[in-house]
């Protein structure tokens, strides 16, 4: 029997081996989104901002490494990581902030009332609810955005084939908010 030092050290390496082997970009992305002792993970829009990319793209990169890990672990059956991994239901993937402003929203809590208890700024609890819509698919984004609302934002990016949100924006009448652009473009990722 191997010790937990051993173990980690295993699963260090066999984690290490498979990030060599995707492109740096994506072993960035999927480094960025871990949560530590020393640090919280990036949210996704987080990471996009940094790298200069799209949310929805740094989110299929995201998974694409978790897939490629968990076909990697598949095949190599003695290995740590599959260890961990069979027999597992997929996890909601959602970094540790996030996922505490998704238990705080489960208890029927505000934005302004998690950014309070919370001690965080607004717009990133908004990142959170945006993380939470795109990854949960059973997550309503009612209470945030009324359907009209929503529907026109559909609406205006099925008619101007872009994500650009000042874009978007701009081409609503109403006086729509960055969020609620982002909550919907989470939400119906499936649009494109």
């Amino acid at each position: 029997k191997r010790t937990v030092h051993e173990l980690a050290q295993t699963l260090y390496k066999e984690i290490y081996d498979i990030l060599s082997s995707v492109s740096e970009e994506e072993a960035t992305v999927f480094t960025l989104r871990l949560t530590s002792f020393e640090r919280i993970g990036w949210t996704n829009e987080q990471i996009a901002s940094y790298l200069q990319k799209d949310p929805v793209y740094v989110r299929f990169q995201f998974q694409n490494v978790l897939h490629y890990m968990m076909a990697r672990a598949e095949s190599k059956r003695s290995s740590v990581l599959y260890e961990l991994m069979h027999d597992l239901s997929p996890p909601i993937p959602l970094t540790f902030s996030t996922q505490k402003t998704y238990e705080w929203l489960l208890r029927g809590k505000s934005i302004e009332e998690i950014a309070k208890l919370r001690r965080l700024k607004r717009s990133t609890i908004e990142d959170h609810v945006v993380e939470i819509a795109a990854n949960i698919p059973h997550f309503s984004i009612q209470p945030f955005i009324n359907e009209k609302r929503a529907a026109k934002i559909i609406e205006t990016v099925r008619k101007l084939r872009t994500r650009k949100l000042k874009v978007i924006r701009d081409a609503i009448d109403d006086d729509v908010s960055y969020f609620e652009i982002r909550l919907v473009l989470a939400k119906e990722g499936e649009m494109w």
